[in-house]
């Protein structure tokens, strides 16, 4: 949003110590919030925008206290990333210093999940660990046991099977780096393609034996993503970004909060009153023991209207957003949890000691400005770039530091122990490593592990997919049960959607019907058709007879499909009759012609009913079968490559197909706390 009539309170001078506790947050008028809403097409105001204006870059929250209606935006020192140069006047040189560039708003709220790197703290923290073990244990299972009936309850029907095929199993990258859906001989390529050309065609799971073996692969690869993610929803929790007290009204650890809608996504419970009430909040990523705080939430008249974030008291020698990972107010998101049973169970820690790793040679800082690099050179560009690339291709080692950290908090649970406090504030600081200026090597690692001298390091049992229920660390029991959960449930799949045919009457329409014909013309057509298919048949099972059966993970599987393919498509009427030319007509490619839909059909029907259908079917004419399935299901829309590339089905229009009492979460198209997906492209790169 430009414009030149914005007035900046600008180099605001907070209390000595209010640059640091509003770090990276400012204000914005209400009037000014309105037309921003206006322009993002918002039906309601935000209380919070994150975003750059010229060259500072953070959060700003609306003022809905002040009493002028001026158009006005406060730009703090913290905020500011480089200098502005302006006229005589005070107005900058360039136009684009004056726009406002919304990243992202604050917006409803719902239930987050539990990041696994706060499930250490929380039991290191726990007054009773068994009783923390067994809140967590629950709301795993619970989460679970929602997650896959979500998705058995997606598998109802047809609309709303295709509908969460799309919304899990994005292939959208795919499709627009090729311009249309990969076929690999007549049949789509990947998995979630190949469900949606047999769904759109009107083929259903229940009733095709096919499809449904395709659709438990689907419900097998979600079931296992789950259990690898530990879908730990925590109904009573939500992600919100922090912003400081600017009005200075609450006290030392105490937060407001004031959601404008919040479902509670495990119990259904609507509403949420925290007045009193203690809170656990935290910040990913999350190191220290220090890095989740039980504060208290209170309401306060001054900071109402400040809805869907939570507000920090600024007061205290340290912030609450510092001590949470180092966090501040330039959009950093909270978690805010008020599960009862997980808050009662906690108690503080104190923010430890952090060793100071640049002075004591452990990260080498370069702190080399643009001046002092190019001082004396006859080709200061050419300099600054090259040593731009150098610094920026270092290798981050920031991977390799966490599976080690980790490796170390497994065998050494201590999160307060010297090693654990040092590989916490290592984390912390190759986090903003290009930020800060520094460099870390392997020869720096190197001398980070002879300093810890912890010996040997036994692998975590749940990196390794053991599955041990036994086992004291929290993580390697989660992994058991949710490893438990998910084989209970891929087991129950059959009940789900109960075994149809592989056989299917509408795909064999066409060919029985030119069966029935009595003329020569058809019969000697027919007659050469089926000895060119049973011939390839044989060929194809001859084939894989030798490499002990079919499977589309061997790598020769995708050169001898295309070879048969090929051999599929060279199968053309045997003699040039009336007959013969319009099914084949000169002015029609052959993939698209009469002849190829009677040549699938064909193909299917030489497998008798009640009998096995291979697979073979389908990947020499898969495409065909779907056409011959639409015609028969009153299928009239015909769609070229580019654009069926395009398509997705309509959440909305699903949900309101009678599935809305039970609508899975996967059509909550809402993106609360982030800001619309358009959105999204504007890269925050600072």
């Amino acid at each position: 949003m430009e414009s030149s009539q914005i007035k900046l309170k600008d180099d605001i001078k907070s209390p000595e110590s209010g640059e640091v506790m509003t770090d990276g947050a400012g204000r914005i008028s209400l009037p000014l919030a309105m037309k921003v809403s206006e322009k993002l097409g918002l039906p309601y105001i935000p209380t919070a925008f994150q975003g750059r204006f010229g060259e500072a870059k953070g959060l700003w929250v609306v003022d809905r206290g002040a009493k002028d209606l001026e158009d006005w935006i406060e730009l703090y020192k913290s905020q500011r990333k480089w200098e502005r140069s302006t006229r005589p006047n005070g107005e900058s040189d360039d136009p684009s210093h004056r726009t406002l560039e919304i990243l992202k708003f604050s917006a409803p709220l719902r239930s987050a999940d539990l990041n696994t790197q706060l499930l250490p703290i929380l039991m290191h923290q726990a007054k009773s660990p068994n009783a923390m073990k067994n809140s967590i244990t629950s709301l795993l299972k619970e989460g679970l046991k929602q997650e896959v009936e979500e998705l058995e309850r997606a598998m109802g029907t047809a609309q709303t099977f295709r509908g969460w095929v799309k919304a899990t199993n994005s292939s959208t990258a795919d499709r627009i780096k090729s311009g249309k859906v990969l076929f690999g001989g007549g049949f789509p390529i990947k998995l979630e393609e190949k469900l949606n050309l047999l769904l759109d065609a009107g083929f259903i799971p229940q009733e095709l034996l096919f499809l449904k073996e395709l659709a438990r692969t689907a419900f097998t690869n979600k079931c296992d993503e789950i259990k690898a993610r530990f879908n730990i929803t925590v109904g009573k929790s939500t992600y919100a970004y922090m912003i400081p007290d600017f009005w200075d009204v609450l006290e030392e650890n105490e937060v407001y909060l004031d959601l404008s809608s919040f479902k509670d996504s495990l119990t259904g419970f609507e509403g949420t009153y925290l007045n009193g009430s203690d809170i656990l909040v935290a910040r990913n990523p999350a190191h220290y023991a220090s890095d989740i705080q039980k504060v208290k939430a209170v309401s306060k008249v001054e900071l109402h209207g400040l809805k869907d974030v939570i507000v920090f008291s600024t007061k205290g020698e340290v912030s609450l957003a510092s001590k949470l990972s180092g966090g501040d107010y330039d959009g950093d998101l909270a978690w805010v949890c008020w599960q009862a049973d997980i808050v009662d169970n906690f108690a503080n820690a104190g923010v430890p000691k952090m060793p100071d790793l640049v002075k004591q040679g452990f990260i080498t800082k370069n702190s080399m400005t643009y001046d002092d690099l190019v001082q004396g050179s006859s080709d200061p560009t050419g300099l600054f770039l090259r040593k731009s690339f150098d610094f920026n291709l270092h290798q981050s080692l920031l991977g390799q530091c966490t599976k080690f950290k980790e490796k170390l908090l497994y065998n050494h649970k201590d999160l307060e122990s010297r090693e654990l406090v040092f590989m916490s504030t290592l984390l912390s600081s190759l986090v903003d490593l290009t930020k800060q200026g520094y460099i870390f090597t392997d020869k720096h690692f190197s001398k980070v592990k002879n300093y810890l001298n912890v010996g040997y390091l036994k692998e975590p049992l749940y990196e390794e997919d053991i599955v041990d229920p036994t086992s004291a660390d929290i993580l390697d029991h989660l992994a058991a049960v949710a490893h438990d959960t998910i084989e209970a449930c891929k087991t129950n799949f059959e009940n789900v959607i109960p075994n149809g045919s592989q056989y299917d009457d509408d795909l064999v329409k066409r060919y029985k019907w030119a069966e029935a014909q009595e003329d020569e013309q058809w019969k000697s057509l027919l007659a050469g058709l089926k000895e060119d298919l049973e011939n390839l048949k044989a060929d194809w099972k001859g084939k894989w007879a030798k490499d002990r059966g079919l499977e589309e993970t061997k790598p020769n599987f995708a050169p001898i499909r295309d070879e048969f393919y090929e051999r599929y498509q060279n199968i053309l009427p045997c003699e040039d009759t009336m007959l013969s030319r319009c099914l084949l007509p000169s002015y029609v490619s052959p993939e698209n012609s009469e002849w190829a839909l009677l040549k699938a059909s064909a193909l299917f029907a030489s497998y008798k009913k009640g009998h096995s259908v291979g697979k073979f079917v389908w990947h020499m004419a898969g495409i065909d079968l779907a056409r011959l399935k639409a015609e028969q299901r009153g299928g009239i829309v015909p769609v070229v490559p580019q654009m069926y590339a395009m398509l997705k089905p309509d959440a909305k229009f699903v949900r309101q197909l009678g599935t809305d009492q039970h609508s899975p979460s996967f059509w909550d198209i809402s993106d609360g706390g982030g800001g619309s997906e358009e959105l999204e492209a504007f890269e925050d790169d600072d």
